[in-house]
Order: C-alpha cells, then structure tokens, then sequence
C-alpha cells in the first residue's frame, strides 16, 4: 500500500498529471491500494478534479483501491456540488482510510 500526500494549497493540472505518473508506475510495479492525503489541498480547478477521476478510473481499471483522506472542508463541498462524494472513498482521517482497505 501506498500513502501518498498531495503538498500545497491548491490542485491544478501539473499535480494531477504527476500523481497519476506516480501511480501509474506504482501498478506496473504491482502496488494496486493508494492513501491519498488532501490534507493541504484547499482549492482544486477543472484540470485537478479531472485528475482525481482519471486517477480513480486507472486504480479501478486495474483492479485497485484508492482512498482520500484529510480533505479539507472546502475541498469536501466542492465534491459534494458535484456529487463525486458519492463516487470516491473519502475518509476524515489516515487511520480510518488504511482501516477500510
């Protein structure tokens, strides 16, 4: 299993595109359960929540898990607008999200 935090405020296309680089080369490697921390991310645009869904979509395709945890509450609203809170396993902390895999 791989925990991996996403730094920064703020999540556009570049951090995406580099946590999907990461992952994708952590399957090939045979890890297939993820830990994502949003701790920091307070704000995410277009290209960032495209990313988390390609993300999901990959782990999904390859028989994986993935699980965020520590998303931040403005973060959580966002996903909530658009209904992805019903799509992606979220959790409110570390501990709880590595309980569920």
């Amino acid at each position: 299993m791989a925990i991996i935090d996403i730094m920064g405020p703020s999540v556009g296309a570049f951090p995406v595109r580099a946590l999907l680089d990461r992952i994708r080369q952590l399957t090939h490697e045979g890890m297939i359960k993820f830990a994502i921390n949003l701790g920091e991310v307070k704000y995410i645009d277009s290209y960032g929540l495209g990313g988390l869904a390609a993300t999901y979509n990959w782990i999904e395709k390859v028989g994986g898990k993935i699980k965020f945890f520590a998303v931040h509450e403005h973060l959580f609203q966002i996903l909530q607008r658009l209904h992805l809170d019903q799509v992606l396993d979220i959790y409110e902390n570390e501990a709880s999200a590595l309980a569920s895999f």
